[in-house]
């Protein structure tokens, strides 16, 4: 008798159990793992994402970096709305909103996962083929294109760099090249981590970049003489010039060759 109604009971469970799945049926694209029994508890809101995103970095999942070849733009709004742009591509308008467990991002078709959020910076996952690196930005670069004329600064006269201005983590958001100046084996700078700084001349940290289909972080000196500043690893010497190093904007590069423009991490 008592094994009768073990068996019954754990028949019924298992019944009941079948029937709460096939009733459930989670939004397409959501991460299908998000089990509410083990789910963490996240405390994400449209507040943190209000304003203007462009992507950065795009990673695969092995954290290798993939080339951003279509830059995501998120504008969301007020009233839960957002507009999302592939590129200069697909443009949307829809409803943003934030399911659960609490790390699922809505933006209109597209469906993230949440990996963190800073008031300058968020990282998505798409649950498909990339992570994502965003950060916040007044205007979104092309937005600018072909207009600001009058307003555009010009950068054509080197400043002599303090190191401790541009203290900290620094990415490239924007190139500026004049045709033809750079080639497959040109050693493109990604970014530049400045950890310790021993005077206003001298500094030491890691630069990202990328030659080719190749990318890698290595460490780094860096040195000022002048208008120059040097940025020297085990893998190639950079000699560059700044152009600016305010308002959380570091322009510099090879004059008349190649501007790198750089913002805070």
């Amino acid at each position: 008798m008592n094994k009768f109604f073990i068996l019954l009971v754990f028949a019924i469970i298992q019944s009941v159990g079948i029937n709460a799945q096939v009733k459930r049926t989670p939004r397409q694209g959501a991460n299908p793992s998000a089990d509410k029994k083990n789910a963490n508890v996240y405390n994400y809101t449209l507040e943190q994402f209000k304003g203007k995103w462009q992507e950065v970095i795009r990673l695969n999942h092995d954290k290798s970096e993939n080339a951003v070849t279509d830059t995501i733009f998120l504008y969301f709004k007020d009233e839960n709305k957002v507009e999302t742009r592939d590129g200069r591509k697909t443009y949307m308008k829809g409803e943003a909103l934030i399911e659960e467990p609490g790390n699922i991002l809505v933006a209109a078709a597209d469906i993230y996962k949440i990996i963190s959020v800073k008031s300058d910076t968020i990282v998505l996952d798409d649950q498909d083929e990339f992570i994502h690196v965003l950060v916040k930005v007044e205007q979104f670069w092309l937005e600018t294109v072909g207009k600001n004329t009058v307003t555009t600064e010009v950068y054509d006269k080197p400043m002599i760099l303090n190191l401790n201005d541009v203290q900290g983590s620094w990415f490239v958001y924007r190139r500026q090249a004049k045709p033809g100046a750079i080639d497959a084996n040109a050693f493109l700078i990604k970014q530049i981590k400045i950890t310790s700084v021993t005077d206003s001349v001298t500094a030491s940290g890691e630069i990202a970049y990328y030659k080719g289909d190749l990318s890698e972080t290595i460490p780094c000196t860096i040195s000022v003489k002048g208008e120059e500043f040097t940025i020297i690893s085990n893998v190639f010497t950079w000699k560059l010039a700044a152009y600016k190093a305010a308002n959380k904007e570091w322009v510099f590069g090879e004059k008349e060759k190649l501007l790198y423009f750089a913002k805070p991490l």
